[in-house]
Formats: C-alpha cells, structure tokens, sequence
C-alpha cells in the first residue's frame, strides 16, 4: 500500500438495536444469568456446609 494514499479512519457504529435493546440479548442475558444463579448458589452452599462441619 502506497504511503501517499491514507485510509480515513472510519467511524462505523454498531446498529442501534445490536446490544441492550435487542429482545434476543435480554432473553439469552435472563437464561444465562438464571444458569449461573443455579450451578454457583447450591455450590457455595454445599461448599460452606463443608466447611463448616468439616
């Protein structure tokens, strides 16, 4: 690529739609955070009864 030819930068922006107000974000962010809440819950549960009555 020459130098005497810049490429001006570009300012593309994402659509507006693509994070937080697309409807698929707030149901997989919903069933993602419910699948965390149900493996690390019980786990740390089990974990500080382990601890305890070690």
């Amino acid at each position: 690529m020459p130098t005497d030819q810049e490429v001006p930068p570009t300012t593309d922006k994402a659509p507006d739609w693509w994070h937080r107000d697309h409807p698929t974000f707030t149901a997989i962010t919903g069933f993602f955070t419910g699948l965390a809440f149900v493996i690390v819950v019980p786990g740390l549960f089990a974990a500080i009864l382990n601890w305890i009555f070690e």
